[in-house]
């Protein structure tokens, strides 16, 4: 395996746990300050339904939301929000 692509997909792991791990937040929780390109992930009662990407975050929490809770991962920093 090219030894790019292996340091890419060992850092994925981490990630997801981080993601998975966090408080989820909802349209009316989402930070002020939230960044517009995210990953996130959407759950429902407890259970993980979807992981995605956008590039505006809080049309796509408007659009998908509806009862759901979901945390976000900066895309640019990989930082966690909250």
């Amino acid at each position: 395996m090219n030894e790019d692509f292996q340091k890419y997909v060992e850092a994925l792991h981490p990630k997801l746990e981080l993601l998975i791990n966090m408080k989820p937040v909802k349209v009316a929780t989402m930070p002020k300050d939230a960044p517009t390109k995210a990953v996130y992930l959407f759950s429902e009662n407890g259970k993980n339904l979807y992981v995605g990407r956008t590039n505006h975050v809080r049309n796509r929490m408007r659009q998908h939301s509806m009862g759901m809770s979901f945390a976000l991962l900066e895309l640019s920093s990989g930082c966690i929000v909250s």
